[in-house]
């Protein structure tokens, strides 16, 4: 594959340290067989993976708009979609029992 080449490439440019050997576990895992049906939607129908990335950054834009309306939880700072997030919200029921 052509971008994993490319990141080996700028790992050894660019002096990262990084494990040479391929994972003993890839061969027979989904991860693999998803990327052998994306590789093959690319060679036949070409710009499949960039479309994929497109959509996925239209996702994440989407998600980035939403996450702009949570607050932050009163008790402890965390984000939350409510006065308090549901692990103070726990808590404070745990405490009153």
């Amino acid at each position: 594959n052509i971008m994993e080449k490319e990141i080996v490439a700028y790992a050894l440019v660019n002096k990262v340290p990084f494990y040479r050997s391929e994972c003993p576990y890839s061969h027979d895992n989904v991860r693999r067989d998803v990327l052998e049906v994306i590789n093959a939607l690319e060679q036949k129908r070409p710009g499949t993976k960039m479309k994929i990335l497109g959509f996925y950054d239209g996702l994440r834009q989407q998600r980035d708009v939403r996450s702009n309306s949570l607050s932050h939880c009163l008790s402890c700072g965390e984000p939350s979609s409510g006065p308090l997030c549901r692990a103070c919200v726990f808590l404070s029921t745990q405490a009153s029992q």
